[in-house]
């Protein structure tokens, strides 16, 4: 039957349309083949909208033959396919690739996003598949995709953790670093007093020694205001002289001794301000090479986590797989004819699908070369 007879051809008609005459027009199309699918579906759409608002199950179902369920799957599949040509023309499949598909394979096809419906009925040979294998593909497709988005879930994971532990990481080089410097800085202020001390203990040897010479060089004479005999003078200025003698050489003993206590402080702190130098070079060599290789790990994870999101990725990998299968099928299909004693025929099975994968070799070189060549 042509279902454009039953089309309303005139915008006058519109506003004497009744479920009545919508569903004496369903009951005269077919459901057998998507247009006519699809002109029910649009005839339910319309009804709906004309019917009270609960009375549209009992009208389905007491004035057209289908049931609620069929009528919701009709009414959807004119939401998502259905394109209005006009009332002279009726409705048509906004594809024509699906629309010379069956009810069971449009509606399973619903399954895959409107923007990518067309492109995967072509690809797969949605036409050529039964229902079955049309949903096994659909399935296969959708379990690639959930594989790819836990994929990337999981870089994404990973990454936000490595992230946050590399942080830590580096703070805590930081702290190191800070403490090794505060470290160092004390040893060399340590490393300059123990230098001041042990230049003040050398002077004052210097001075004491001097003061000893100078004693010991000064005149045996000594002035007294009373003068007993010349005996008793001189063994006094010599007593005085060995007591002066005594104390200096005291003194410088004593300064002598603190100045090699000063020395083994400089030698101390000289030793301790280079082990400081070598610990803090070696905390900010530990830092940088911690962070050099927490930004080779971090970049490698945006690098996964980039590809993991790619659509393209994903599309490719599906065919991919695809691709394997068919390709391992015409490997079945020769064998099978060289098994049966068809060696010739085989022969030519085997030179096309070689040809066939040398031109697909060739044509990922061409387009490689105009990749690198910027064309």
């Amino acid at each position: 039957m042509d279902n454009n007879l039953t089309t309303v051809t005139a915008e006058s008609d519109i506003a004497a349309r009744t479920p009545d005459i919508i569903a004496a027009e369903i009951r005269t199309l077919t459901g057998s083949v998507l247009s006519g699918i699809l002109e029910i579906g649009r005839r339910f759409t319309e009804a709906k909208k004309l019917l009270p608002h609960g009375d549209f199950g009992n009208w389905v179902r007491g004035e057209t033959g289908y049931s609620m369920s069929t009528a919701n799957n009709f009414m959807r599949l004119y939401s998502e396919y259905g394109a209005d040509q006009g009332s002279l023309f009726g409705t048509s499949a906004n594809s024509q690739t699906i629309g010379n598909l069956s009810y069971s394979k449009a509606l399973a096809l619903l399954e895959v996003p409107a923007e990518e419906r067309e492109d995967f009925a072509q690809e797969v040979g949605a036409e050529g598949l039964s229902v079955r294998e049309l949903k096994a593909a659909i399935r296969e497709r959708e379990e690639q995709l959930t594989e790819a988005q836990n994929t990337a879930e999981g870089y994404r994971l990973k990454l936000e953790l490595e992230q946050s532990e590399r942080a830590d990481d580096a703070r805590e080089a930081e702290a190191r670093v800070a403490k090794a410097e505060e470290k160092l800085n004390a040893m060399i202020e340590r490393a300059y007093t123990t230098t001041k001390i042990l230049d003040s203990k050398n002077s004052k040897i210097l001075e004491l020694q001097a003061q000893l010479e100078a004693l010991q060089n000064a005149p045996r004479e000594v002035a007294v205001e009373t003068v007993i005999d010349e005996e008793a003078i001189k063994a006094a200025a010599q007593k005085a002289r060995e007591a002066a003698e005594k104390e200096l050489k005291a003194k410088i003993a004593k300064a002598e001794k603190e100045r090699d206590k000063a020395v083994k402080d400089k030698n101390e702190a000289e030793r301790k301000l280079e082990a400081a130098t070598l610990e803090k070079d070696s905390a900010e060599d530990t830092a940088k090479k911690a962070q050099e290789i927490a930004n080779q790990q971090l970049a490698d994870l945006r690098k996964k986590l980039a590809l993991a999101d790619s659509p393209e990725k994903v599309s490719f990998k599906f065919w991919f797989a695809q691709g394997q299968e068919c390709v391992n099928k015409m490997l079945e299909c020769v064998e099978n004819m060289a098994g049966s004693g068809k060696s010739e025929d085989a022969k030519k099975l085997a030179q096309a699908l070689t040809t066939f994968l040398e031109a697909a070799s060739d044509a990922v070189k061409e387009l490689m070369g105009r990749e690198k060549d910027g064309t």
